[in-house]
């Protein structure tokens, strides 16, 4: 009995461990900037039943900076939606990517992007673009 007891907290730790280093391993490529990666780490713990906010967020951040917004927005909002915590930030970085869309003419997307950081976190500062 003692030994199944066993077995079973080691399966449980190094599911944990398993899950963190994940969870790690898709922070380490969307900060070096590999989207594509990124994405592909995402929907294989997705596979794997890692359904953390954090894994969300990944995807829906790295679709973001491949302009693929539709599909960023969902994976983002169920992100949000699991860890609250996580609205604000998403929140600044879309609007950090619809202010560069600004820059770059393309009114459109920043337009987009501005209405997907207000509805994900509805108290962040627009700054300059509050009319767009």
């Amino acid at each position: 009995m003692l030994f199944v007891i066993c077995l079973g907290l080691f399966a449980g730790l190094t599911g944990c461990s398993g899950k963190s280093k994940v969870l790690s391993e898709i922070q380490e490529y969307y900060e070096a900037a590999e989207y594509r990666e990124t994405i592909a780490h995402c929907k294989h713990a997705l596979r794997r039943d890692i359904r953390d906010a954090d894994v969300y967020y990944y995807y829906g951040l790295a679709l973001v900076q491949l302009g693929r917004e539709y599909e960023a927005y969902q994976q983002l909002d169920k992100a949000v939606k699991i860890k609250p915590a996580l609205a604000r930030p998403a929140a600044e970085t879309l609007l950090d990517t619809g202010r560069e869309a600004f820059r770059k003419d393309n009114l459109i997307r920043a337009g987009r992007r501005v209405r997907a950081a207000v509805k994900l976190y509805p108290g962040l500062d627009l700054g300059n673009l509050v009319f767009v």
